[in-house]
Order: structure tokens, then C-alpha cells, then sequence
């Protein structure tokens, strides 16, 4: 009994070797294509061009909890048109949105990246997926984004990147932008003024969007944040 249990655990020490070893020569040759990609980065003359694949999942209960934000993915894009080697350069701070931009990537079919002689070559490639609650799938815009969302998604996004501020939120550079641009195309002679007077103040009046936001949660973001809310109003007036 001793030498046939001697026996098995030495074959399972064996398997587990030999698996290690499997992995080890996996993961080496991840790394040299990867290496290799890179290198062929710099003899791209035609970008690759998406040809087709799969929505991400942006599931109610990630919504519910406020979750929000963009998911930087980045791999190999071979001569077959598809990635390979995935991994996540800048997370969303949601391990299931991470998740669903990581299976939508792997789904997707590109015209491949050429060279100068127009042959196809892999390349490193990376690209952006986007999760935000204010433009959802269902084609809830701008301007039926409501209070109650838009807290969940700013407090969700605050407590996951405590070390960024709100400058650095899709949707904050979207409502400061679209600012600008109302003051701007009122041909108003103080228009410059006001657009940079209403940037030494944007954060303030984001900060208390937020609050009041939090005390009206049944009301609408765009009736909180003036005056951009009313111009997001009015361009969706103006949408088929």
C-alpha cells in the first residue's frame, strides 16, 4: 500500500510538473507575440477597420449599484482580423465591466493592419468600451438622465478612483463642453467671458448638482445643472 501511494504521488508530482512546464512555455510564447506585435507597430501604414462584433452586456443590477465608466482593453490583433492575448490597460474599477469589455473584444472581427506593401501584419492594438448609465443601450440620453442615477454613478465612480476628480469623468468634460458651446453660439459679445467665468466655477456648481441631485432624486439632471442642463434640453428637442 505504501509503494502504490509512493507510486501515485510521484506521478501526481509528475503531472504537476509537466503542467507547470505547459504553462510556463504558454505564457513565453504570449510574450513573444506580443513583443513581436509591438514591433510591427511602427510599419503599420493602413489601420486596421472594425468590421463586426458583439454589443458588451451592461447588466441592471452593475447599473443599480452605480457602476460606470470606460475599460481600456489591448491585445494582439493578428492577420485573421482577431485579438488575442487580452488584458485590461485601464479598468473601469468593476470587475464585471472589465469583464464584459474583455468578452465583447474577443468577439470582434477587423479588416487587419497592412504595411507598407499592403500585406496584413499583426499588431498591438487597443481600444475603449464605454459604460455610462447617461447614454444606455435603451437610449436613455443626456436629457432623461435621472437624479437618482447620476448620484449612484458619481459616488460609485468617486469611491473607485479616489485619487482622480471629476475632470477626468466622461460626462463632467460633456456638460463643461457643452457650456462652452451654448455661450458660444448665443453670439452673446460676452461670451468668452462668461464660458471662462463659468469654468473657474464649473466644479462648485457640479459638486452642488450632485447635492441637490441627492435631496430630488425623482428629477432630472439636466433641471439641477444650469445653465447646460437647459442647452442638453433644447438639442434634444431638436433630435428625430
Amino acid at each position: 500500500m505504501r509503494l502504490a501511494a509512493a507510486i501515485l504521488f510521484l506521478c501526481m508530482m509528475t503531472g504537476q510538473a509537466a503542467a507547470q512546464e505547459s504553462t510556463a512555455a504558454s505564457d513565453d510564447r504570449a510574450q513573444a507575440e506580443i513583443a513581436a506585435a509591438k514591433a510591427n507597430n511602427p510599419l503599420m501604414k493602413t489601420q486596421p477597420e472594425w468590421l463586426s462584433g458583439p454589443d458588451t452586456d451592461f447588466p441592471e443590477s452593475e447599473k443599480a449599484l452605480g457602476h460606470n465608466g470606460g475599460v481600456f482593453v489591448q491585445g494582439v490583433l493578428g492577420v485573421d482580423g482577431r485579438l488575442t492575448h487580452l488584458s485590461v490597460g485601464d479598468s473601469s474599477g468593476a470587475p464585471a465591466l472589465d469583464a464584459s469589455a474583455l468578452k465583447a473584444a474577443s468577439g470582434e472581427v477587423f479588416r487587419p493592419a497592412r504595411n507598407a506593401s499592403g500585406e496584413p501584419i499583426a499588431v498591438y492594438f487597443g481600444e475603449w468600451f464605454r459604460f455610462d448609465n447617461y447614454r444606455s443601450t435603451k437610449g436613455v440620453g443626456a436629457a432623461k438622465y435621472v437624479c437618482r442615477q447620476f448620484v449612484l454613478d458619481m459616488d460609485w465612480w468617486k469611491q473607485a478612483h479616489p485619487d482622480q476628480s471629476f475632470s477626468n469623468h466622461e460626462f463632467y468634460t460633456l456638460v463643461r463642453g457643452l457650456g462652452g458651446v451654448a455661450r458660444m453660439a448665443s453670439g452673446m459679445p460676452s461670451a468668452k467671458a462668461l464660458t471662462a467665468e463659468s469654468n473657474t466655477s464649473f466644479d462648485a456648481r457640479w459638486a452642488k448638482s450632485i447635492e441637490d441631485c441627492r435631496r430630488d432624486p425623482g428629477a432630472r439632471f439636466a433641471d439641477k445643472m444650469k445653465p447646460e442642463g437647459d442647452y442638453i434640453l433644447q438639442l434634444a428637442k431638436k433630435l428625430p
